[in-house]
């Protein structure tokens, strides 16, 4: 049984090794960013008006440099729990293969160093992941993909820098086989982690553990969207100033991920991720629905209506700052029904209350409504009513 001791000797060694290889990979990304990033990403980041080296700065520095931070904040937070300190291991493997250290550690220093580096991030992550966040393979049968994952990166150690040399149509010298086997176990992890994660949120997980669960799959939220977003906008061949967007979005995503799981691990105002989702949604429709109107709007008035463009696009502004707060309200409510339920109905409690109060008489009534209420809304350990003389 891993005791918390052998787990924080675990965690301190493990950071004596990924540290330095962060140190120097990062640094060999940064001097030669095409060695992670594929020729169309770059050009995508010179047309939005970003050089190499900062888009290597704001997409792998920055992100991973915080997942450190987060891992040590979570090994001085909860040194006596092995499966946080595992989590926190796996945030910073999670960011070194993103950031394609191993890849540059084998370029700059030994190819041996790379492959160590890539397995180990491969192991931390896939045991983090499925460990996530009770310590348990939950359900039992994860236990053997899981596994399985970590028997293949540690007999095939190339997988990691074959499966980054698809990514970035790089060549490479890796076999055909090695690449398909780099996406067979990408299918495995995909194809298994995320029903697992499913079944457990719905069937099994406390409700603090489903609110953990919440940050998390909120940070990899954004950066999947921001990520999958740019590449469907550039495929359909949006201008390069709209793809700006949904890459601001994911580089908001990769910095926004570690501090979600260093709230999901510490505990720390979980309470707060459905008033979080809940913003967050309504100001993406509102965004969203305002761009479309803004659109047609000045569509019609210089297309329609004979009207100079400056007109049009002062008159279109006018109108879309004047529906911003009315269209935001309207929206806000509809979000809260379906993402801050909590909230939205102890709002309607309390309205109840209030309703029922102008009728009281019955002060024992009113005193037992009162304490319902307050279970209810702010759910206290205990309640205790004080009535002054």
């Amino acid at each position: 049984m891993l005791t918390a001791r052998r787990a924080r000797i675990g965690w301190l060694v493990c950071m004596m090794i990924l540290l330095p290889a962060a140190v120097v990979g990062l640094g060999a990304v940064v001097q030669r960013p095409d060695l992670v990033s594929s020729p169309a990403f770059l050009d995508l980041v010179g047309r939005v008006g970003l050089s190499p080296v900062a888009a290597a700065w704001l997409g792998f520095v920055l992100p991973t440099a915080l997942a450190f931070v987060v891992a040590a904040v979570i090994r001085r937070g909860r040194p006596d729990d092995p499966s946080a300190l595992l989590f926190g291991l796996s945030v910073v493997s999670l960011y070194l293969i993103v950031a394609g250290v191993g890849t540059a550690l084998s370029e700059v220093a030994a190819h041996a160093a790379g492959r160590f580096v890539d397995v180990l991030a491969v192991v931390l992550l896939t045991l983090g992941l499925y460990l996530f966040p009770n310590g348990r393979f939950v359900p039992r049968w994860t236990r053997w993909p899981a596994v399985t994952m970590v028997i293949v990166s540690i007999a095939f150690p190339d997988l990691i820098g074959a499966a980054r040399s698809m990514g970035t149509d790089s060549p490479g010298t890796f076999s055909q086989q090695t690449r398909n086997l780099a996406a067979a176990v990408t299918v495995l992890a995909l194809g298994t982690w995320l029903p697992a994660q499913v079944y457990r949120y719905r069937r099994l997980s406390t409700p603090l553990e489903r609110l953990q669960t919440r940050w998390i799959i909120f940070g990899f939220a954004l950066v999947l969207i921001g990520s999958l977003g740019a590449i469907l906008l550039r495929a359909i061949g949006i201008p390069s100033n709209w793809v700006a967007w949904p890459l601001l979005l994911a580089a908001a995503g990769t910095l926004i991920l570690p501090a979600a799981a260093g709230l999901a691990v510490l505990r720390y105002r979980l309470y707060e991720i459905d008033r979080i989702i809940s913003r967050t949604v309504t100001y993406s429709i509102v965004a969203g629905l305002l761009a479309a109107l803004y659109t047609a709007t000045v569509y019609a008035m210089t297309r329609l209506v004979p009207v100079t463009g400056d007109l049009a696009v002062a008159g279109s502004t006018l109108a879309i700052a004047a529906l911003f707060n009315p269209l935001r309200r309207r929206v806000q409510r509809v979000v809260d029904r379906r993402f801050n339920r909590s909230r939205y109905d102890a709002v309607l409690m309390i309205e109840s209350f209030a309703l029922r109060l102008r009728s009281g008489v019955e002060l024992g009534e009113v005193l037992a409504d009162l304490q319902q209420v307050l279970v209810h809304t702010v759910e206290p350990a205990s309640t205790k009513i004080w009535l002054r003389a």
